[in-house]
């Protein structure tokens, strides 16, 4: 009687840590997951400023794109500059 009575108790026990343990990796996944992707925007938020800021500043001076229109190649060092591993297609040079 004794020893049922301690298995029950037993098999309660590593059910409920189990559950514990499973609902403790669950949440952390989830807010490591969110948490993360936060930072990642951060990052490519403060990397546009910094691109926008550069960008204002050489439109400024000439008050044109067009130096950027001649050199296609300006443009994409420019933005590669602030965006190094992008893998998406380069749009050309806004139009005034």
């Amino acid at each position: 009687m004794k020893s049922r009575l301690f298995l029950k108790f037993l098999l309660l026990l590593l059910v409920t840590s189990l559950s514990v343990v499973i609902l403790m990796g669950v949440a952390m996944q989830f807010f490591v997951y969110r948490n993360f992707s936060d930072y990642v925007v951060q990052q490519e938020l403060d990397s546009l400023d910094g691109l926008a800021q550069v960008l204002s500043l050489e439109y400024q001076k000439s008050d044109s794109w067009e130096k950027f229109r001649k050199n296609l190649r300006r443009w994409h060092d420019m933005v590669n500059r602030y965006f190094p591993a992008s893998e998406f297609h380069l749009p050309p040079p806004p139009r005034k």
